[in-house]
């Protein structure tokens, strides 16, 4: 569900060492669930500091 992939994505970006096809595919949930988007960075990095910094890394060979 949402919550799952919100907080694969949140481990993503704390850890760097989640699956590059797990974040994908929690990217893929929230895409496909049509949410309000205008609440999406604050559902992933919240509302209070440091909590709202959040970056997402992806690279290729």
């Amino acid at each position: 569900g949402i919550k799952k992939s919100v907080k694969v994505l949140k481990d993503a970006a704390k850890t760097r060492k989640v699956g590059s096809e797990e974040v994908l595919a929690a990217l893929s949930v929230i895409e496909k669930a049509k949410l309000d988007p205008s609440e999406f960075l604050q559902t992933l990095g919240g509302t209070e500091s440091p909590g709202r910094t959040w970056m997402l890394v992806f690279t290729a060979n």
